[in-house]
């Protein structure tokens, strides 16, 4: 998946985390989004990532990401980004599992 936003956008950016296209319980899980910028390093991030799963069927595995206005920039987009999942014995995953979304930024 591709999303595109603005260098500056504040706007949350949300998902659903899927398991064979089924949404995944994470309801207790600890949820951050890890970005690489064009060059492979990792973006630290200013922004904040939620875990909105309440255990109801119609929000099992939906997270966001609230990002800072300076997170995403043209001179380093496109971000190659993933959720990474923590469950209470530390257990870790990020999804997608194969080719990671993509963010590019415009002016």
């Amino acid at each position: 998946m591709v999303v595109n936003v603005v260098e500056g956008d504040t706007a949350l950016l949300a998902a659903t985390i899927q398991v064979n296209g089924a949404a995944l319980l994470i309801q207790d899980f600890t949820v951050a989004l890890v970005a690489r910028k064009k060059d492979g390093t990792v973006k630290t991030l200013a922004g904040v990532a939620a875990n909105n799963d309440d255990g109801t069927v119609g929000n099992r595995g939906k997270v966001q990401f609230s990002p800072a206005a300076t997170d995403f920039l043209v001179a380093e987009s496109p971000y190659a980004v993933r959720w990474k999942i923590t469950d209470g014995g530390l257990k870790i995953a990020h999804f997608p599992g194969g080719a990671a979304d993509a963010i590019r930024v415009s002016l």
